[in-house]
């Protein structure tokens, strides 16, 4: 099995998603949590495959958990997905090591193909 970790602060959507991750493919375990911190502190515990996270969400922004999640988990992948265009964030990525750029809306088999790839 491999173990995702998805982050995203709309809760349906979340919801949605980590149904369809696991009926897309059964090798996916998904925890989901909705915001950053939660995810830091399900990570103190857990130890996690890939990381999927948007990066606009309230409290702790997504690059702000991108960042700390370099810093003190540094070997798990992880893939980024936005409403926003790639372009206008860019630069806020630079020098940020991120596996994959999904843009909203997302293609749930593009999803999985990267989680299994990043695994």
């Amino acid at each position: 099995m491999i173990d995702v970790l998805l982050i995203d602060d709309e809760r349906h959507f979340l919801t949605s998603l980590s149904e369809g991750l696991q009926l897309f493919s059964k090798r996916l375990n998904v925890l989901t949590t909705d915001n950053g911190e939660k995810a830091l502190q399900i990570l103190k515990t857990a130890v996690m495959d890939v990381v999927v996270t948007d990066l606009n969400m309230p409290g702790m922004s997504g690059y702000e958990l991108l960042r700390k999640l370099q810093q003190y988990h540094p070997g798990v992948p992880v893939i980024i997905m936005s409403a926003n265009c790639r372009t206008s964030v860019e630069d806020r990525l630079t020098g940020l090591r991120i596996t994959e750029y999904i843009e909203k809306p997302l293609d749930l088999g593009e999803m999985t193909n990267a989680i299994l790839s990043a695994a």
